[in-house]
This record gives C-alpha cells, structure tokens and sequence, in this order.
C-alpha cells in the first residue's frame, strides 16, 4: 500500500486507489487478525472491520477517489516547477466548474449504483439507518460471505474520513444538512456528497485570491504590479508590517520601472 501523503497530493489519488483496488485484501487481513490472542489487537481490528463493511465507508471512499482523480490535474500543475499563477488560477476554476457540474442527481444515482454493486461483491447489505448493526463477523462455515445489516454512520468529520478502533466516529455536519430528513443509507450517502462538494469548493475558492496576489510579480501576467490584486494578501499578513499605502506606491514605481527597462 502507497503510503498517504498530506503535504504531497499528487500521491494522494494514487493511495486512495490502491486502497479501493485492494479492498478485499484489507478486510480479509483484519478478518485474520481478528483471531489475535492478544486482546486489545483483537478489539481494535474488529472497531475497524466494523466500520470499514458499512456502505457508507463504500461509498465515501468511491467518491473521494473520483474528487481527487478530478482534481490531480490542478494538484499535478500547482507543483510543476514550471508552473505559473495565472495558469493555476485558470485551472482552479475549471476545476470548481467540474465539482459543481457534479451536482446532479445523474451523478449521484450513477455513483450510488456503482457502490451497491461493490456491496453485493463484498457481501455487504445496506439497512436503514435508524436501525441497529448486525454482528462483525463476514465469513460463513461454508466459506460463503454473509450478508448482514449496517448501521447509520458518521463519516465527514472537518471534511475527512475518521476511523477509530471503537467502532464509532464523529460528524461535522452544516445547518443545512441537519435539517434534513435522513431515511435510510441512500439518504445519508447524498448528505455526505454535496457535504464534500461544498468543502471542496469551498477551498478551491479561497486559494484563487492567493493565487492571483502571487502573481502580480510576474512580468507576463495581466495583473503584473495591479495593487487593487495584490491588496487582499498584502492586508492579510499586514501584520509582519506590511504598510498597504506605501506598497500602492512601489507597485506603481516598479511597473513603470519595468516599461521603461
């Protein structure tokens, strides 16, 4: 397995995808584990198996490799040694205007019936959410996978998917979110969705002003030594003493340096 990365997010499709490949693998190694004599190892594998056969955990992790196969063009560019910021800025837009055109029914029925499927493969059963878990274990004397029930799980967590070794996790949810009606796993699944959505719009946005601040020092660019775009960055770290009334100036300075050289 491809270790994960959280500095480098070019190497995070790659993780993510070995990980979905290589699904049944992982759970037939907790289920080995789960014979461990020693009993907290046996405790915590069995928290993690409990929640990893959830459809839920399926769906979430489908949908994150499908986020970040979108986004690894943008991710790929933004660490090229040749990239510049206009370019960047481009790229991040088409990139919002992709997550946004995801907001579909189409898309989400696609992706849920994609997940069921692997579902059936790893005998998994979805349930309704309000009802309670079945038992952890998967495999039946035959050899056979046996299907059981999921309970409701919390999966997005600051945008993130929250393991622990108890079998419970913690939900971050918008106002929006909790004020709607949650009848069953299918229900939840589409909450999380446009959940993610939003946290990846969200901050692909906030990095567009950034992005075009660090480019009025390109010679190139449209917006080379534009004060009224540099302005946002310059005010948010005006506390290392960045005086905004004298940089106005020395922005109009350099430009015409720049004209005349």
């Amino acid at each position: 397995m491809p270790l994960q990365s959280d500095t480098r997010w070019v190497r995070k499709p790659k993780a993510v995808t070995t990980f979905k490949e290589r699904f049944g693998a992982v759970v037939s190694t907790l289920e080995f584990f789960c014979e461990s004599k020693k009993p907290r190892e046996q405790v915590e594998v069995k928290g993690l198996l409990a929640q990893l056969l959830q459809l839920c955990t399926i769906f979430m992790l489908w949908l994150y490799q499908k986020l970040l196969l979108l986004t690894n063009s943008l991710s790929t560019y933004c660490q090229s040694r040749d990239a510049t910021m206009s370019t960047a800025c481009s790229l991040v837009q088409c990139t919002v205007s992709a997550v946004n055109g995801w907001r579909s029914d189409d898309t989400f029925n696609q992706l849920y019936t994609d997940v069921e499927e692997a579902c059936v493969h790893y005998g998994i059963e979805p349930a309704h959410c309000n009802a309670n878990a079945a038992g952890t274990q998967r495999v039946a004397a035959s050899g056979q996978r046996r299907k059981r029930a999921v309970a409701q799980s919390s999966m997005l967590s600051d945008s993130s998917v929250d393991l622990t070794t108890l079998g419970r996790r913690t939900e971050t949810e918008s106002a929006a979110a909790r004020c709607l009606p949650v009848t069953s796993d299918r229900d939840v699944c589409r909450r999380h969705m446009f959940d993610v959505l939003d946290c990846v719009e969200m901050e692909l946005n906030e990095t567009q002003p950034v992005l075009w601040s660090c480019d009025t020092v390109n010679p190139n660019s449209p917006a080379f030594m534009n004060f009224n775009v540099m302005k946002p960055l310059a005010e948010a770290y005006a506390y290392l003493g960045i005086d905004c009334d004298k940089l106005k100036c020395q922005s109009l300075v350099a430009k015409t340096c720049f004209k005349l050289s």
